[in-house]
């Protein structure tokens, strides 16, 4: 196992940041962290529009910060009926972005009032702009990181993964998190009740088969009439499967393989799993909590390796690794010996190449993707 080296001109990752955030964060100093209270997932009584009424000034203000292509997600505390937070991830035409929203001091969008949010809840994934002049094709996917409540949205009141194409409001908890691409609110009037019909309603497809990453769905052009029903700009959304579904079964089977994941300790284990289609649609999970896949990080318990420490998911025709907010980082290392993000941080979203390899916290733990794997 290499050992960790600095950052430098050939580092495999853009350094500029692709989520920034675009409200005032949560004081996360001494924050404790503290394990998930496990409680039956509550439905919140409190209607998506009654929230976008209140809350229009500061919805329409933030989505109003995003740079040209990217999505706000706005997080309203219901208990406290305030702004909790947000974020913008950016959209780029090179690389997929991502977002952690979680209970951990290092997450994204950091939600530390409600004890049954999952230190780590959801990854919100952008994918690589279909074209780099058109910011109407911005997607994303919501995934829950296996947390046994996941979350809900107006229609359904527990989902793992959905993926979509325009504006949508989902639940986590006692929070209502509203995702806004950018240009969503460019024509809201300033009147609240008229703007909220012009937010587009949702149209909801179940994925069968899952999809490759994200569906190849395009929204018509900014100008196209709205309205709250039957609207050509109504956000469709694709019900997916997310890592809760893709359980052991899957990832050594679930369909023709895609690759194989090496993890190996210094301690002397390694452990290796046969990645079917399905589990790389849906998203694999590595950490020493044991709801993740490999049985190596829960055996060696090192603690410089997250509970929940990164996902593993196919983002349209690559496979890649997002870190989950861990505490140590993820760092990858290219055959070259370049690593990191430019910066002397680690990257939040790494591409896997089979010349690459992924050190996990402070080097104890690395991970490689074997393609050759397929065709054993």
């Amino acid at each position: 196992m290499s050992n960790r080296c600095s950052s430098g001109p050939n580092s495999p990752q853009d350094a500029r940041p692709a989520c920034h955030p675009l409200w005032e964060r949560a004081d996360a100093r001494g924050a404790r962290n503290a394990p998930t209270a496990m409680a039956a997932f509550r439905w919140p009584s409190r209607p998506v529009r009654d929230l976008f009424v209140t809350h229009f000034a500061a919805l329409r203000d933030t989505c109003g910060r995003l740079p040209a292509a990217g999505v706000a997600i706005v997080a309203i505390d219901e208990t406290h009926d305030r702004i909790a937070g947000a974020v913008c991830v950016e959209a780029t035409p090179t690389r997929p972005n991502a977002a952690i929203v979680g209970r951990h001091s290092r997450a994204d969008l950091y939600l530390p009032d409600d004890p049954t949010v999952a230190l780590r809840h959801l990854a919100i994934i952008v994918p690589p702009l279909l074209s780099s002049l058109d910011a109407t094709g911005i997607r994303y996917r919501v995934v829950d990181l296996r947390t046994g409540i996941g979350f809900g949205t107006e229609r359904d009141p527990v989902l793992h993964s959905i993926t979509a194409d325009g504006p949508a409001c989902v639940r986590v908890a006692g929070y209502a998190l509203f995702c806004l691409p950018a240009g969503e609110a460019a024509d809201w009037p300033d009147d609240p009740d008229a703007a909220w019909e012009r937010f587009p309603a949702c149209r909801y497809v179940t994925a069968r088969p899952l999809p490759e990453g994200l569906p190849a769905v395009r929204r018509p052009p900014r100008g196209t009439p709205a309205g709250r029903r039957g609207s050509p700009r109504d956000t469709l959304v694709v019900v997916g499967r997310g890592p809760f579904e893709a359980r052991r079964a899957d990832v050594l089977g679930g369909g023709p393989p895609v690759g194989e994941l090496v993890v190996e300790h210094r301690g002397g284990g390694r452990e290796r799993l046969l990645v079917g289609d399905t589990a790389a649609a849906a998203g694999i999970l590595l950490g020493r909590y044991p709801r993740c896949d490999v049985d190596l990080l829960r055996a060696f318990d090192d603690e410089s390796v997250s509970r929940v420490h990164l996902l593993v998911v196919r983002v349209g025709d690559r496979m890649v690794a997002i870190d989950t907010a861990s505490t140590n980082g993820t760092w990858p290392v290219d055959a070259d010996g370049a690593c990191g993000s430019g910066d002397g941080t680690p990257p939040r979203v790494v591409d896997l190449t089979p010349s690459r390899t992924l050190e996990l916290g402070r080097g104890h733990v690395a991970v490689a993707w074997n393609t050759d794997a397929r065709a054993a």
